[in-house]
């Protein structure tokens, strides 16, 4: 398959990227486990959703390939695939997200439904399910943060209402009171409580904003700049997002989404002067390094990462091991803050091979690293607790301190 460069000619146009100006980190492969088939199926279906900072995979998995009963499974590379028990009355599942300590969440089908309305969550070994309020045909989880806070939206089909919901240890909080907004959806929360998604007006375009769920701050952030929409899709633990909004192309009969970065200064287009007719993102890590997959035209997918304001193509970044084991990949679907990237075909998971000092996985050291082993100084489950060893001390600085100096 074609590996692309930093300049790709599609036709008669050219898709410029700029050359990065420091080192980018190599990638390995660590191909994902599939759960075999069950007579009398000749085959299973396997699909992978989301991963830990641990490297603990959450996924969905059909023993025929027209079996629509999905059950959850988990990978890891010492354990191999595992495969937690849906409770009694949840006849199908399909993963959403999963937290450092493997709880995860996801949408289900109650017995006796035809589509997926409900969601359930799995919080210290026990099973929630999370009932549709009052007024509402659905309720839809989308993450769940390290602190067992289920958030995400629910609402109705004819009016298209919605509204955003908090849960943790059994209680469940609305949100549409605290944000007074009838067409509310909340598609991601951090450690510290914020929250993005989507708001509109009845009538009127989506557009993104940034809130607390305490109510505190409601930050409407507009639309894409140079199109009609935007909303919010990730937000990592300094209040950044990344998302997408729709741009008119004036060759094309319909807009279509790119993606965009809020950094605090306004909605910035990531795949500005690309050429792609659309993009979308899979995550923001706590460094600002989102991955996703463009669309030129009329070309297979664009597998990107960006970081520091530079896009990089990343099967350009695989080591040649991870060449022979997967070859290109096509799709992503989650990113770490340690730099790993849940991948697809075949599903797998790409490992930053990291140099010594190294904290936001971008193999160079530099002030940022020593930024990073400052701000978590004394905590013990952080990326700039470089040794290992439960806590982010002088010896970490030592190692960024070391390594700068090389």
């Amino acid at each position: 398959m074609h590996r692309h460069g930093a300049r790709l000619a599609i036709g008669a146009v050219f898709i410029v990227c700029a050359v990065p100006a420091f080192a980018q980190c190599q990638y390995d492969a660590v191909v994902l486990g599939v759960v075999p088939a069950q007579q009398p199926c000749s085959s299973s279906h396997t699909t992978w959703a989301a991963v830990n900072e641990s490297g603990l995979v959450l996924g969905e998995y059909s023993l025929c390939t027209n079996d629509d009963q999905r059950r959850p499974v988990l990978w890891s590379e010492p354990e191999g695939l595992q495969y937690p028990t849906l409770p009694p009355g949840i006849a199908s599942f399909r993963p959403v997200d999963i937290n450092g300590a493997g709880e995860f969440c996801g949408i289900a089908r109650v017995q006796g439904d035809q589509s997926f309305q409900h969601s359930v969550v799995y919080v210290s070994g026990t099973w929630t399910l999370l009932e549709i309020p009052p007024g509402g045909t659905y309720i839809e989880a989308k993450a769940i943060t390290d602190h067992g806070e289920v958030t995400g939206h629910w609402g109705e089909n004819v009016t298209g209402l919605s509204s955003g919901f908090v849960w943790k240890d059994g209680v469940f909080t609305d949100l549409g009171p605290v944000f007074r907004q009838p067409f509310l959806r909340i598609h991601d929360m951090n450690e510290f409580g914020q929250v993005t998604g989507r708001i509109r007006a009845e009538g009127s375009p989506p557009h993104t904003f940034r809130a607390n769920v305490d109510g505190s701050e409601f930050i409407d952030l507009g639309v894409i700049p140079g199109g009609t929409t935007s909303e919010g899709d990730f937000i990592n633990n300094r209040g950044h997002i990344v998302g997408v909004g729709k741009i008119q192309d004036p060759d094309l009969p319909s807009a279509y989404n790119h993606v965009w970065i809020y950094t605090g200064r306004g909605l910035a287009q990531v795949d500005a002067d690309t050429g792609w007719y659309q993009s979308g993102a899979s995550n923001i890590n706590r460094f600002d390094m989102i991955v996703g997959v463009g669309y030129p035209k009329p070309t297979e997918p664009i597998v990107f990462l960006y970081q520091q304001g530079e896009l990089t193509f990343v099967n350009d970044l695989l080591t040649p091991e991870a060449i022979e084991l997967v070859g290109d990949v096509t799709s992503t679907r989650d990113l770490r803050d340690n730099g790993v990237i849940l991948a697809s075909h075949p599903w797998c998971l790409l490992v930053p091979r990291r140099i010594p000092g190294d904290v936001t996985a971008d193999c160079r050291v530099n002030a940022r690293d020593l930024a990073e082993v400052l701000a978590d100084w004394g905590l013990s489950d952080s990326p700039a607790d470089l040794n290992r060893d439960g806590i982010v001390d002088s010896n970490d600085l030592t190692l960024v301190l070391e390594a700068w100096s090389r």
